[in-house]
């Protein structure tokens, strides 16, 4: 079975990761954000789609990003600069 179906999951890991990186939040709180999904959208999303969904739900809530970045694909403004540097 390879770890990789699709060149998307590669970039969701490695976006994931880097993310992380910045020290926002730690290995705990990713893995929660990932595993506390409704039911419905936990089960009905591929394994990289809830990595994507846990990295959005970080995002916003350590004020990365916001929902209407998001929304429009770019930024709006001055973005909150990395813990770690």
């Amino acid at each position: 079975e390879p770890v990789f179906h699709a060149p998307w999951e590669k970039r969701a890991l490695g976006l994931t990761l880097c993310a992380g990186a910045m020290g926002h939040w730690n290995i705990d709180e990713s893995r929660h954000a990932r595993e506390n999904r409704h039911p419905v959208d936990y089960l009905s999303s591929s394994y990289y789609e809830i990595w994507i969904k846990g990295l959005e739900t970080l995002l916003e809530r350590h004020e990365v990003v916001s929902a209407a970045e998001r929304a429009v694909g770019h930024s709006l403004g001055a973005s909150r600069p990395p813990k770690r540097v």
